[in-house]
């Protein structure tokens, strides 16, 4: 009976030695959330301070985690010599720049985001118009992400097959945009990512 109880508590010490290990990463470490819909973007931005929260205390407040709602705010990332120790949750359709015609979601004020800018909660009065034909391939991105280092998440429901046939790149890792599949695909990936980082 006492061999499942050392053997959580071995588990346990892995955890915290693990955890120890990846303050190495604190204030090293970027999160982009790419995504021009609100809902979603709170989504994300909620499970990536739930998982990375976990090992480092700023992400619980939202410190380190970025917001771009457009295609060339996007590219601007891509102004940074090496993105080495940065996470980009990447979606694909996207609108080319940020429209004039976005509003201020009055719900973001219930969603304890006050340390964010309320402008990075724009969204569309009417996405489908906005978008139109200058919606843009976030995913064609991917490739100049990746050879700068940044590991790529993709959020688009795109499934492979799909992706290769437009020609985009493919993300390192793929995850849905609803609440528990946001948060539970990053919770399956996150200590693959920041063991990547380390390495």
């Amino acid at each position: 009976m006492g061999e499942p109880k050392f053997r959580a508590m071995e588990t346990s010490a892995i955890r915290r030695e693990n955890k120890t290990e990846k303050r190495e990463l604190q204030g090293k470490l970027k999160i982009w959330i790419v995504e021009d819909q609100h809902f979603p973007k709170i989504i994300l931005l909620n499970a990536v301070k739930t998982n990375f929260g976990e090992f480092f205390e700023n992400f619980k407040n939202g410190e380190g985690v970025f917001l771009v709602d457009n295609f060339a705010d996007a590219q601007k990332i891509l102004e940074s010599e090496d993105l080495k120790n940065n996470i980009i949750l990447l979606d694909n359709r996207l609108p080319e720049t940020r429209s004039p015609k976005s509003k201020l979601e009055s719900s973001t004020k219930d969603a304890d985001l006050k340390e964010f800018d309320p402008s990075a909660f724009e969204i569309y009065e009417d996405d489908l118009e906005h978008l139109g034909n200058t919606a843009v391939d976030g995913y064609a991105l991917i490739e100049q992400f990746k050879s700068k280092g940044a590991t790529v998440i993709g959020t688009s429901s795109m499934d492979e097959d799909e992706i290769h046939s437009k020609g985009l790149g493919m993300p390192d890792f793929q995850i849905g945009k609803k609440f528990s599949e946001a948060k539970e695909g990053l919770a399956g990936i996150k200590e693959t990512i920041l063991d990547r980082m380390e390495a």
